[in-house]
């Protein structure tokens, strides 16, 4: 049992943590097997899709003088977190200053800190969204609609993130946008705990939908 703990204790140790750039894209990895992932995303892993990434980027700090360059800031997803290891990435773009990969983070904290976010279609992408923030997304989500959040892809993504760096968000799309996922699209409640007021509410928008079908 000692051997365990200790075994777990190193695998679980926390990588340093480097000081995050003051320009930056954050990049959220998401779940490697995931059907977010799996269906909706052209790369076969977070690691594809970060070297896709970061060799777009250089080609736009390239043609950039340095005081407008854009780092890479990514952040590991906690349910891969001892499952897949981004050692060697990170090993990579030790010396690199442009590349910062967490092993955690606050999500808020660096949505907010960033220049824009970039995602394959991550739910944080939805949460930089709600807060006023920019969004790339380079994998098919149902919230990349014109004006809300910009549509990249891994043939184009020099020149989207080009696109990205100048892109201002419609706020008036972007409000009509979370209104609708807010009174339409979905209802506020947890599958794991719940009550009966949430219960009659999900009844009672059911029977609305089925009367409005007749």
């Amino acid at each position: 049992m000692r051997r365990f703990r200790a075994a777990y204790r190193k695998k679980t140790k926390k990588a340093p943590q480097r000081e995050l750039p003051p320009r930056f894209f954050f990049v959220p990895f998401q779940v490697v097997n995931d059907s977010q992932t799996l269906l909706y995303s052209p790369y076969r892993d977070m690691e594809t899709m970060a070297e896709e990434v970061i060799r777009a980027l250089k080609r736009f700090n390239d043609r950039r003088p340095p005081e407008e360059r854009i780092a890479l800031v990514f952040k590991e997803h906690p349910m891969d977190r001892g499952a897949v290891s981004y050692d060697r990435l990170r090993e990579k773009y030790r010396e690199n200053d442009d590349i910062t990969i967490l092993a955690e983070g606050d999500i808020r904290d660096l949505i907010d800190k960033s220049l824009g976010v970039v995602t394959i279609n991550s739910t944080v992408g939805l949460d930089a969204i709600a807060r006023g923030q920019k969004v790339m997304c380079i994998g098919r989500a149902f919230y990349a609609i014109g004006g809300i959040a910009l549509q990249g892809g891994p043939e184009t993504l020099a020149e989207d993130i080009e696109e990205f760096a100048g892109f201002i968000p419609d706020r008036n799309a972007v409000q009509g946008f979370l209104h609708y996922l807010k009174d339409e699209y979905s209802m506020e409640g947890n599958e794991y705990y719940y009550n009966r007021e949430q219960l009659e509410k999900i009844a009672r928008r059911i029977l609305d939908a089925l009367e409005g079908e007749k």
